[in-house]
């Protein structure tokens, strides 16, 4: 998004990124998305909205840009879910919960039967 964001400086477009599934409310506003990453261009303005179904890389979102601002493609929406407040990214991967490991001489379930 950052080549895109500086490729497209003097166009009237603001970028911003938020994790999948931290903003539930707008992306049921938006139809949901149904899989990350997912691009969506939005009017407050015009309440319209516009996603992208292409190859998440600069040529489509790029090309994407061009067609929001020439009105290809958007939708009328009656009202945009409201933004939540997040905890902000401290740009790192999250950590897996620590889990105990299991001793090949556990009994384990399966189906009902113990082995």
């Amino acid at each position: 998004l950052k080549a895109v964001a500086k490729k497209n400086r003097r166009s009237p477009v603001t970028f911003l990124w938020a994790e999948g599934g931290s903003q539930s409310a707008l992306e049921d506003s938006l139809g949901g998305f149904g899989g990350y990453p997912t691009l969506a261009a939005l009017s407050a303005e015009k309440k319209r909205y516009a996603r992208m179904n292409e190859a998440f890389d600069i040529t489509h979102i790029s090309s994407f840009i061009v067609g929001v601002l020439t009105g290809k493609g958007t939708s009328a929406v009656n009202a945009f879910g409201a933004i939540a407040t997040v905890e902000e990214w401290d740009g790192k991967d999250g950590e897996l919960p620590e889990e105990e490991p299991l001793d090949a001489y556990d009994e384990v379930e399966l189906d009902g039967t113990t082995f």
